[in-house]
């Protein structure tokens, strides 16, 4: 039995495990009575980050379902960057949900 984590590259076959990863992230904020991500989930960004190969999927090294998802790329939000911060110096962390 293989201990500690293994993070890899989501692929298309992953995306049922990435949206049941965001309906019980959903479900779990909601009970807390939180409105955090009370909206349909937005399909189209899940698909475009994993055929964009920035969705990684977190697993357990014993086997099993995956833990996390995360969303890691270059694409920086202009609102919130100044040029002279090189904005496109950094990688950027997007639809981190945890189970």
């Amino acid at each position: 039995m293989r201990a500690g984590l293994s993070i890899r590259q989501a692929t298309p076959a992953d995306i049922p495990s990435v949206v049941d990863l965001w309906k019980e992230a959903q479900d779990w904020l909601a009970s807390k009575g939180l409105d955090q991500w009370q909206y349909p989930i937005k399909m189209h960004n899940i698909y475009r980050a994993v055929e964009g190969g920035s969705c990684w999927l977190v697993e357990p090294g014993s086997g099993g379902p995956a833990i996390a998802t995360i969303t890691l790329d270059a694409t920086a939000d202009p609102s919130l960057w100044r040029p002279e911060e090189q904005p496109d110096q950094a990688l950027y962390v997007h639809r981190l949900v945890v189970r």
